[in-house]
């Protein structure tokens, strides 16, 4: 019995611990909001038992049970009392209802932005990790159950004042019974409760397979795949993907959701045939004379409100239960550390020289060396260019030196101090970047350039321009209707414009020359290029290039020849390093990947 009630308490802390913090939310998006919502559910109660016990009395006035001066007057007044009550109950709900939109609207907006920032401010390792990105999914989903929890809270303590308020009232009848129709009520609660939880592992299991689910969906809905679809009659292939993957997810629920409304309907049942026992021992009682026929209509109303409040109550508790547990999964969303600190206190003002010394890497949650014993120098002005065959671990060397990610052995030094003693922001102030697969935002050309590095724009164009002359970009400002103004796509303006994959990178290496920075670095910024904008590009950035460090990697090794430096990494490690006419006069794995692409434009 003890350990019953130890088990009792123990979820109702942890049912307490979740409305506090939902509530907790509530204050922080509307103090006043949260007041009004609760002040309105604690009166409400009040005036329903209030318009019960008016109902009585008009009853028995009318019956002559009561007897008063004038009856007229009597019914009058309380009729009218009745009508007031009952015009302030419908006000109050509707400012209720009125308070809960508003209130709703601003706590999303306060959970999405907690979400914002949770992702802005997580470490890139985690949107490379599967498990972390699943509960990234499932923690966004889950965050908006704090409404939920929030609305059942309150309505819990409204719930919970009725059920007081008609027990002690009932009680005045009969304890016995009082007690009685709440037991009747519990085994209900007990199995939805147990359905409840049931319910949400299986919702926790099948995320993966959901995931899944959206990612079909999206291949048979986007553009992007259409051509493939068309071309190779994929469609009803990727669709029975979907279709047999939805099915067996289906039925599973399926399942479980028979069991509960079979079992809950059953034990529903059961408080109607107490409640019917009741009303005809309350009927017998006033037949005997020992009650009026305003009892039966006060004590008819006070059964019907305990029994709903008391239902109403436990089915608020385990909808805040079954909440607790996608909260519970919010919560300990974040059990994930960032291991990437900014504790470094040196502020980067100029780069003279980037020195890897023995570093090692290895990505984490696997125990594979991607890179090992990296060892190179970058002085201030050189260009240097990272070769290798795709894994070979060139992406990883910029992700490093960007702090993306620490190395797991060895150092990485700017100006000779490591670089986890620069603030980060600095550090990243100093590179400019176009990446291997650029981002571009459904926003203005502008924009898209600007975003960049918004700190350096004034309103003033001619820079933007520039850039996209730098860029070979200047073909997207002749086909643009509205010039810098157009948005790239239609995702926010239907009147934007598409444009192909070579003219995405261009946009995006016009980004990258638009930014003040020390460094440039340019990850395969010609692999969507054509062979004439690719050799445009390289001459440019020989020419941006000039009085700035630059490291760029390349797959198309013709263009590597303007480096000062080329580096050659293979399953991880440098396996030479110097300038074109140093290596290919060493004839080893350089030379052997130059002369292979070379000899293809020999006829």
């Amino acid at each position: 019995m003890i350990t019953i009630l130890n088990r009792i308490i123990i979820k109702l802390k942890d049912v307490f611990s979740i409305i506090s913090y939902c509530l907790m939310w509530a204050w922080k998006s509307s103090p006043f909001y949260t007041i009004i919502r609760l002040s309105n559910k604690m009166i409400l109660p009040f005036l329903s038992i209030l318009l019960t016990f008016i109902g009585k009395r008009i009853v028995d006035t009318l019956s002559g049970t009561i007897s008063v001066e004038n009856i007229k007057n009597e019914i009058i007044f309380l009729i009218l009392i009745s009508c007031l009550i009952g015009i302030l109950f419908i006000v109050m709900q509707k400012v209720d209802e009125y308070i809960q939109l508003i209130h709703s609207e601003l706590l999303t907006n306060e959970i999405s932005k907690k979400m914002m920032e949770q992702s802005l401010k997580a470490d890139m390792e985690f949107f490379d990790n599967a498990e972390y990105y699943d509960s990234f999914e499932a923690a966004k989903g889950n965050m908006y159950s704090v409404i939920n929890v929030m609305w059942n809270a309150i309505s819990c303590i409204s719930y919970l004042i009725t059920a007081i308020g008609t027990f002690i009232v009932f009680s005045s009848l009969s304890i016995i019974y009082a007690v009685i129709i709440i037991l009747s009520t519990i085994p209900s609660s007990v199995a939805n409760k147990k359905y409840t939880k049931t319910i949400y592992e299986i919702s926790v299991d099948q995320i993966n397979d959901n995931r899944k689910l959206g990612y079909l969906n999206f291949i048979l809905t986007s553009k992007s795949f259409a051509g493939d679809i068309r071309l190779f009659q994929t469609g009803d292939y990727i669709k029975k993907k979907y279709i047999d993957l939805w099915n067996s997810l289906f039925l599973t629920r399926k399942k479980t959701l028979k069991q509960k409304s079979l079992s809950v309907t059953v034990l529903n049942i059961f408080p109607t045939f107490v409640k019917c026992f009741i009303l005809l021992s309350i009927t017998f009682r006033i037949l005997r004379g020992e009650g009026t026929i305003g009892d039966y209509i006060l004590y008819a109303g006070i059964l019907e409100q305990l029994i709903g409040s008391i239902n109403g109550l436990f089915i608020s508790i385990n909808q805040i239960y079954n909440d607790k547990l996608r909260i519970d999964n919010v919560k300990s969303f974040d059990k994930y550390k960032n291991h990437i600190v900014n504790d470094g206190t040196v502020i980067l003002e100029e780069i003279k020289s980037i020195e890897f010394h023995s570093v090692d890497f290895t990505y984490p949650g696997t125990d594979h060396n991607v890179l090992e014993k990296i060892n190179f120098t970058i002085n201030q002005g050189e260009k240097v260019a990272l070769v290798g065959v795709n894994g070979s671990g060139k992406s990883t060397i910029i992700k490093l030196l960007l702090r993306f990610y620490d190395v797991t052995g060895g150092n990485i030094l700017i100006n000779g101090l490591d670089i986890r003693q620069y603030e980060i922001n600095s550090i990243r102030k100093a590179f400019s970047i176009c990446f291997q697969n650029p981002s571009i935002y459904g926003f203005s050309l502008r924009e898209n350039i600007i975003i960049s590095d918004l700190e350096s724009f004034h309103g003033d164009d001619e820079k933007v321009y520039q850039s996209l002359y730098d860029g070979d970009a200047k073909n997207i400002i002749d086909m643009s209707p509205k010039g810098l103004d157009v948005y790239l796509g239609r995702n926010l303006d239907n009147e934007g414009i598409e444009l192909s994959g070579g003219q995405y990178q261009k946009v995006s290496l016009s980004r990258t020359f638009y930014r003040d920075s020390q460094v440039l670095i340019l990850d395969e910024p010609s692999s969507s290029l054509d062979p004439e904008a690719e050799n445009e590009i390289f001459m440019k950035m020989k020419e941006l290039s000039t009085n700035k460090t630059t490291l760029f990697t390349s797959h198309r090794l013709s263009n590597i020849t303007i480096a000062d430096k080329i580096i050659v990494i293979e399953n991880g490690k440098i396996i030479e390093q110097g300038t074109h006419k140093q290596l290919m006069a060493n004839a080893n794995r350089y030379s052997v990947l130059y002369n292979y692409q070379a000899e293809k434009y020999v006829v």
